[in-house]
């Protein structure tokens, strides 16, 4: 029997992606455009009103305004049964977790995922839409038809649409806490103001995560993770990685300053000091 997740039976249910704490991620066909799509599921709080649902579906329509080639587009965003469903591209390929399990990468793979990511994140931040929870299961790499590889940021502003739909339990926030912590700005645990700036905080980590398949902040409980990120406390990359050139590592290295005013003030300019490096590919 067909399962739909939409009364218009418009989205076919194909397979389950993904699941976590706060919702799932189904495979599914979209029978009007007949196109595989991603669709999102979050689990909403059964004492949610209405102002709650219109809320969810006004941050939703900012995240379908964003269309960039480095970042996953969201094509649709509806209620059902209760849920909300965020309707998005589905791109096949790995994720920067699944490639950095298997590092150390090319250099030349890890300027075009650092160029691209900084492309995607450059375009959100250009409509005020932080993202607030890079990590590397949420950079997608694909192959490009150049031969080369296809980055994808996922998850633009999803963060703010989970609050927008939910009430999280201390169960809930913990498992959120535990897969995103190694990449979280010191301002998020500190609730300071958050900006452009902590987003690169994150891709700086990721990108350490990528060259090494270790986390620039690392513990064997939450709060020792916690504590080296508010210590600044890891192992130089340079130390880790000697064959990456020494003007790169210290580059990442600026995207991971502890202070906000440390670190590049736009995506732009850290893209624009990238580009600025004298960087030879082996």
């Amino acid at each position: 029997m067909d399962v739909f997740l939409d009364s218009a039976k418009r989205y076919g249910l194909s397979g389950l992606l993904g699941r976590g704490g706060l919702g799932e991620v189904l495979l599914a066909t979209d029978t009007q455009l007949d196109r595989k799509v991603a669709i999102k599921r979050l689990y909403r709080n059964p004492d949610a009103n209405e102002d709650t649902a219109a809320a969810a579906i006004r941050e939703a329509r900012v995240l379908a305004s964003l269309l960039h080639p480095n970042v996953v587009t969201v094509f649709d965003v509806f209620e059902f049964l209760g849920d909300v469903l965020v309707v998005m591209e589905y791109v096949p390929g790995r994720t920067l977790q699944e490639i950095g399990d298997h590092a150390p990468i090319s250099l030349e793979d890890f300027l075009t995922v650092a160029r691209q990511s900084l492309l995607g994140i450059s375009a959100a931040h250009e409509i005020s839409l932080l993202h607030l929870d890079i990590k590397p299961a949420n950079i997608m790499v694909s192959p490009s038809q150049s031969g080369g590889w296809k980055v994808k940021v996922l998850d633009f502003g999803l963060a703010k649409l989970i609050q927008a739909t939910q009430a999280q339990t201390p169960d809930d926030q913990q498992r959120e806490l535990v897969g995103s912590i190694y990449t979280m700005a010191p301002e998020q645990f500190n609730e300071e103001p958050l900006g452009p700036s902590t987003d690169l905080y994150s891709l700086g980590c990721v990108l350490y995560f990528v060259l090494t398949g270790s986390y620039p902040f690392v513990g064997s409980t939450v709060e020792e993770v916690l504590a080296a990120h508010l210590s600044h406390t890891f192992l130089p990359l340079h130390e880790f990685r000697p064959d990456v050139p020494l003007s790169l590592s210290l580059w990442v290295t600026r995207l991971m300053e502890k202070s906000c005013e440390d670190r590049p003030v736009s995506a732009d300019q850290a893209l624009d000091q990238l580009n600025e490096l004298d960087i030879e590919l082996g």
